[in-house]
This record gives structure tokens, sequence and C-alpha cells, in this order.
């Protein structure tokens, strides 16, 4: 028994630790852009820029995507291409909806949603994803309009 608790407590720390640093079992894309906006949100909520953790941010976006993002261009754009604006609802960490992907071959697309509570300050995304090694990676960010829900 006492070798059963310890094991369990070994597996939550893993998946606290692996929580912790924007790293979960990802399992389909879904998996993918949920992991990847909480743990985005959360350190912009930190006062932590996430996309200086050049591993993690890496980790969840597809190769030419995150060439893209690191080069001249991507590093100069005038807004936050993750959150489609220059500024961010820090409830949106914690009402992150993620729609049901369409999944065609290696490539998948999911609308997003960052609300707020009231409702008042939401944002919707289209996340393009490719499958990379037998991996989920997110391969672009787009802003919806409302009407496009």
């Amino acid at each position: 028994m006492k070798n059963f608790i310890v094991a369990c407590l070994l597996i939550v720390g893993l998946f606290s630790f692996a929580s912790a640093n924007g790293r979960l079992l990802i399992t389909g894309p879904e998996d993918r852009v949920r992991s990847f906006y909480v743990w985005y949100l959360t350190a912009m909520n930190n006062q932590k820029d996430p996309t200086k953790s050049k591993t993690v941010m890496l980790s969840h976006l597809s190769a030419r995507f995150g060439r893209w993002y690191y080069s001249k261009a991507g590093q100069h754009l005038d807004y936050d291409i993750f959150v489609n604006g220059q500024d961010w609802n820090k409830e949106w960490a914690t009402h992150v909806t993620v729609g049901k992907a369409t999944i065609k071959g290696t490539t998948a697309q999911i609308k997003v949603k960052l609300g707020s509570a009231a409702g008042d300050w939401d944002m919707n995304l289209q996340v393009s994803l490719v499958k990379e090694g037998g991996t989920w990676r997110i391969d672009r960010v787009k802003g919806l309009y409302p009407d496009k829900n």
C-alpha cells in the first residue's frame, strides 16, 4: 500500500511539473491548443514574457511557424499574434474554450474562444495545426470576427 501511495504521488508530481512548464501529455490537436493557451496566458498574467521561453514555445509551434515567429518579420509585429491584439484580458487564462478539431490528414483547424466571466471582452481565434513527427503543432493563428463563430 505504501508503494502504491508513493507511486501515485510521483505521478501527480510529474504532471504538476509538466503542467507548470507548459508541457502536458498532448494526444490531440485540442489538447495542444488548450495546453498552449493556458500556459501562454498564465505566463503573461504573471508578468513573464512567454516568448522568452523559446524551448517551450517551439515545442508547441510547427517548425515553419517557429522559424517565422523568431525571425525579424515575426518579431516586428505590432501586436501579439497569439491573442490577435496588443492587449489581453487576464481572465482569458481561465476561460479558454477549444472547439472540436476538423482534421484532414495531417492538418487540423480549431476555433478557440478566449473568454471572460462577463463575456464583455472575448477573442475568437482560428488555430491551424500540422502533425509533425506524430505530434500536433500550432502552425497559424488568426482572429475571427464575431459573425464567423
